[in-house]
């Protein structure tokens, strides 16, 4: 059997919310991600697309965004666009091949109609919400409720009001691998973070210590930012002792991505490069991404790749 994680998050940008080389701002502490990408193969010049759902339909397709008619779109509701029933997803190639399937967190890659939303697009359990600005506690954009939970496609989850969207996404994956592990299906788990997206919101316990005290009081949204990257490093923590303690760690490859580059509105910088998220700079394109798993040889840990990869590539 075999497990693949692909973990991303929202609005990151190179080299500026993660790695210990940062030499911009005060860095933003993410241990355990740091930890996943120094043992494993770095990837330097990846690029993604300018916005979300152009990157997430290429991941999910394996195609150019252009070539689905979404290059510069962002599928939020009442928006026409997604990604065409035409076209398979990862899902649903290894779902006809036997694999357990999960999608959670942020989809934004269409919701006009139930067959275009995930568990109907290969995946056979979905947590989270379909459009890109939910608040993170009470998973409402606008006047309704975007929280979706397990094969209903229409089935809004009002249970959770109050629990960090970062955390309650941990939790559901977690469960997902929990049961996983009962059979001998491999598994694919697609764990896309809203974090760090706006609207900028995290509870005060990720505040308290390194961001208000290394940040400055003047800079509130880059604090805010800082503390929700750190609800992001806590996730992804406990997203792989999950599958070291059940035993799976062995035979499992962690994907990592991020989404576009990062937002000045909401604490983001992509320093030294041109650009910020939505635009065509490389500040808006160039991304963050790694591979790990001890599948890796002695070689292939700690490497660097200076190879050009696109997120469509996965």
């Amino acid at each position: 059997r075999l497990n693949v994680a692909v973990l991303g998050f929202t609005d990151v940008s190179y080299k500026n919310q993660t790695y210990p080389d940062v030499a911009f701002g005060p860095m933003i502490p993410t241990p355990s991600i740091d930890e996943l990408a120094l043992s494993g193969v770095r990837l330097e010049s990846y690029y993604v697309n300018q916005l979300c759902s152009p990157t997430r339909t290429s991941l999910l397709s394996g195609r150019y965004a252009y070539t689905l008619g979404m290059n510069a779109e962002v599928i939020v509701d009442g928006h026409p666009d997604q990604l065409p029933l035409t076209v398979k997803t990862i899902g649903e190639h290894l779902q006809e091949g036997g694999w357990a399937t999960f999608a959670g967190g942020k989809w934004d890659a269409g919701m006009t109609s139930w067959g275009c939303t995930p568990t109907c697009r290969g995946f056979d359990t979905f947590s989270g919400f379909y459009n890109a600005f939910n608040d993170y506690f009470t998973h409402r954009v606008g006047n309704y409720l975007d929280l979706r939970h397990d094969f209903a496609p229409d089935l809004a989850d009002d249970n959770h009001t109050g629990v960090y969207m970062t955390e309650l996404l941990t939790s559901r994956v977690q469960q997902f691998i929990t049961t996983a592990a009962e059979t001998e299906q491999s598994t694919f788990a697609y764990v896309a973070h809203q974090a760090v997206h706006a609207p900028n919101q995290v509870p005060m316990s990720y505040l308290e210590g390194y961001c208000l005290d290394t940040i400055p009081e003047d800079r509130p949204t880059r604090r805010i930012l800082c503390g929700m990257m750190r609800a992001v490093d806590e996730s992804v923590r406990n997203i792989t002792a999950t599958y070291k303690q059940l035993g799976l760690w062995n035979d499992t490859v962690l994907i990592f991505t991020t989404d576009n580059g990062g937002n000045p509105e909401t604490g983001g910088s992509n320093y030294p490069l041109r650009g910020q998220k939505a635009t065509t700079f490389e500040g808006g394109m160039r991304g963050v991404g790694f591979v790990n798993s001890p599948l890796l040889n002695e070689s292939q840990r700690g490497f660097i790749s200076d190879e050009l990869i696109h997120v469509s590539d996965w």
